[in-house]
């Protein structure tokens, strides 16, 4: 409950609605780093690399 009303409060500073930074932010952590779910683009952050995909790309690949 605390939570909720620090989160409204923080939101009046960022100007974010909390409600909806909320509900995006749950399915941030329910659909973070599934390996079946990457290339959407729902969740820029989502879209991880194996280790076998790492060690096959190039430096360059590896910064960008």
């Amino acid at each position: 409950m605390v939570n909720h009303h620090v989160g409204r409060l923080c939101s009046l500073f960022t100007l974010t609605p909390y409600d909806h930074w909320r509900r995006h932010h749950a399915i941030h952590h329910g659909d973070w780093n599934n390996i079946d779910s990457r290339g959407r683009l729902s969740d820029i952050y989502s879209d991880c690399t194996t280790v076998c995909e790492y060690y096959k790309m190039s430096p360059v690949e590896r910064i960008v």
